[in-house]
């Protein structure tokens, strides 16, 4: 029978004193933390939000902005 890694885990903490086990809770929190923080966002994006956004920037590197008022004017 083949042990899931949670399971493996969780024998393994029933082995190890409570002073440890909060040592090892602490840096496996760290590093998942650390982990979170270290995503880009632009890596979640999907091609088409990527290619929008790409497309978006291209506009205004080349200045064809309008402003908050215009958006909204086109929007209705």
């Amino acid at each position: 029978m083949s042990n899931t890694i949670k399971e493996k885990f969780h024998h393994l903490i029933d082995q190890i004193s409570n002073e440890n086990l909060e040592n090892y809770y602490e840096l496996i929190h760290d590093l998942y933390v650390q982990d979170q923080s270290s995503k880009d966002v632009l890596d979640e994006l999907s091609q088409t939000q990527s290619a929008r956004l790409n497309n978006a920037i291209d506009s205004a590197n080349a200045k064809r902005l309008i402003d908050h008022e215009e958006a909204l004017n086109r929007l209705k």
